[in-house]
C-alpha cells in the first residue's frame, strides 16, 4: 500500500490533523539530516 494510498484511508478529520503537523515535521528533517551529515563529514575528519 502507497503512503497515498493509506492517507485516503484516514478520516477527514485524520488527514486534517496531519496536515498541520506535516510541514513543521518536513522542515525539522530537512534541518535534522543537515545536521547529521555535518556530524558526518566531523567524525571523518577527526
Amino acid at each position: 500500500m502507497s503512503f497515498n494510498d493509506a492517507f485516503n484511508h484516514l478520516s477527514q478529520q485524520q488527514q486534517n490533523e496531519y496536515e498541520i503537523f506535516r510541514e513543521p515535521l518536513r522542515t525539522l528533517s530537512i534541518s535534522s539530516l543537515a545536521e547529521t551529515e555535518a556530524l558526518l563529514d566531523n567524525a571523518r575528519i577527526c
